[in-house]
């Protein structure tokens, strides 16, 4: 018994060491993370709801995070762009970051329109029209659980305003 105390005292302050000086988890990799984890839920959603095949789930699910992959990249492009575009130093230099920041928001807003025409391919007419209804349904809950107030039904308390010293 007096061991197992010994032990216990030893290797608990170099395990919490160990847990505490871990890096932590970027903010980036827990957004990405939940990212693939709706993708999945949408997937597994959209498959259970069209009642899909095996063959056509899968090519639902590759054409579905390739043009998401497609997303996000022109989407990292278009936060570079900003960003070169707002510290360009001469107007030569924006008007050339304003027209690259055109052309990468045409490439993403031509997503959409690929992903009707690769998911109809994919589908058929009578499938994609439950597809868009449930794509639908399944982002304004999404948006709804964002844009919501917290789990206990209450709004988060605002700072109150600050108080103005006159001297």
């Amino acid at each position: 018994m007096v061991t197992l105390g010994l032990t216990f005292r030893l290797f608990m302050p170099i395990l919490a060491s160990t847990v505490f000086a871990a890096p932590p988890v970027s903010e980036k990799s827990d957004i990405g993370t939940k990212k693939n984890h709706l993708e999945e839920l949408f997937i597994w959603k959209v498959s259970e709801e069209l009642k899909l095949s095996t063959g056509d789930e899968k090519k639902f699910s590759d054409t579905l995070r390739s043009l998401s992959a497609q997303k996000q990249a022109i989407s990292q492009k278009l936060e570079d762009l900003t960003g070169l575009f707002i510290h360009a130093k001469t107007d030569a230099e924006r008007k050339k970051q304003f027209a690259a920041y055109r052309k990468a928001l045409i490439d993403y807003n031509n997503l959409a329109v690929d992903e009707l025409d690769q998911m109809k391919g994919i589908f058929g007419m009578q499938k994609m029209a439950h597809y868009m209804e449930v794509k639908i349904d399944i982002t304004n809950k999404i948006k709804a659980l964002i844009s919501s107030p917290d789990k206990s039904g209450k709004d988060k308390k605002l700072l109150p305003a600050p108080k103005v010293i006159e001297e």
